[in-house]
């Protein structure tokens, strides 16, 4: 159970930065490279929808991964460094598909052609 949502950026990268810390060391090194990463750190999480705001991206990052962990109690069979490393770098993408603006927010021309790429693969 959950009794708190990560909501400020400080949170976020601290408990991104303990939960990283208890998997193996080459899974560390890869996620370090994520959490070093000033547009991770500063990026909203959308135009519309949720975290639509500086540091949007790591706290909905941290929730996800928080999400995550609390349902791993609840179902056996989930390996952790899978979980941890896929709720770290599920939106990641984000700070290409983006163009970040004090105050605005919108798509970048590669983040279009991304969408548009995958929208005509099907993925």
């Amino acid at each position: 159970m959950i009794k708190h949502l990560i909501d400020t950026p400080a949170q976020a990268l601290l408990m991104l930065e303990m939960q990283n810390s208890q998997l193996p060391k080459k899974w560390q090194i890869i996620n370090q490279r994520l959490l070093q990463d000033e547009q991770f750190r500063t990026w909203p999480a959308a135009e519309h929808r949720h975290h639509t705001y500086e540091g949007g991206l790591m706290i909905h990052t941290a929730q996800v991964l928080q999400i995550a962990k609390a349902m791993l109690v609840d179902i056996s069979g989930w390996d952790n460094v899978v979980l941890t490393t896929a709720s770290m770098w599920h939106d990641y993408a984000k700070v290409s598909d983006y163009k970040f603006e004090p105050n605005s927010m919108k798509n970048s021309v590669k983040g279009t052609c991304v969408r548009t790429k995958f929208a005509i693969q099907g993925l």
